[in-house]
């Protein structure tokens, strides 16, 4: 056992393929459907995190979206960052993408979160979304 409680998860979201990450045109989006139904099977919807950290922030150079909760400290914070709405998660690196370009951002990461039932929120950052919106360790 790793000394977490049981309420604690962090999962990933890998491709099968070598893909660097957010810069990488590899990139597919159809992870971002699969992380979001992975993890419904366990966490509650409306507490669901998806990030993916930038180039710069990121220890393994292979794409991964984690899956963890929202901080709940920063839950109602989202709206003072870079963000807008999606209806479904088919366009997100497209979105991320064009927010950056519009905010001149180079090197970001995303988080995606509910933001109602049928809409989602896709927040870019320059640090990294992982350690400043979500769960992401259980000490």
């Amino acid at each position: 056992m790793c000394g977490c409680s049981n309420d604690f998860i962090h999962g990933l979201a890998m491709p099968r393929s070598e893909v660097t990450g957010i810069e990488d045109i590899r990139r597919r989006e159809e992870i971002w459907q699969f992380a979001w139904d992975t993890s419904k099977k366990i966490i509650e919807a409306d507490l669901i995190a998806l990030a993916v950290n930038p180039k710069s922030r990121r220890s393994q150079n292979q794409l991964h979206v984690h899956l963890v909760r929202i901080d709940p400290k920063v839950k109602n914070k989202l709206n003072a960052y870079i963000f807008t709405y999606v209806k479904n998660l088919e366009y997100v690196w497209e979105t991320a993408e064009k927010l950056a370009a519009k905010n001149s951002l180079i090197d970001y990461g995303i988080l995606v979160t509910q933001a109602t039932s049928n809409q989602f929120t896709v927040l870019i950052t320059p640090n990294s979304p992982e350690n400043e919106f979500t769960i992401w360790k259980c000490n």
